[in-house]
């Protein structure tokens, strides 16, 4: 879990800008064969949201932050729902 954790932590910092870079493997690699659909990215685009909402983040904040990570989507989940 903690390894997990680190790689969410560069995951989120690159992906917005952060200074630290991602150092896992590629999104697509690491997700593949998982089963992973648009609706469990949906789902956890919603968690993070309501999160980020939860730790007062502004839904200006949250809505760039959801954009930033929309485009990785076809490399995180299958096109089935």
């Amino acid at each position: 879990m903690s390894r997990l954790k680190g790689r969410q932590v560069e995951f989120f910092a690159a992906a917005l800008g952060g200074p630290l870079p991602y150092t896992g493997a590629p999104m697509r690699q690491v997700h593949q064969g998982r089963g992973i659909t648009m609706h469990h990215f949906d789902l956890v685009a919603g968690h993070l949201a309501a999160s980020l909402g939860a730790a007062d983040v502004s839904e200006d904040t949250t809505a760039q932050i959801l954009a930033a990570i929309a485009p990785l989507a076809e490399d995180i989940a299958t096109s089935a729902a």
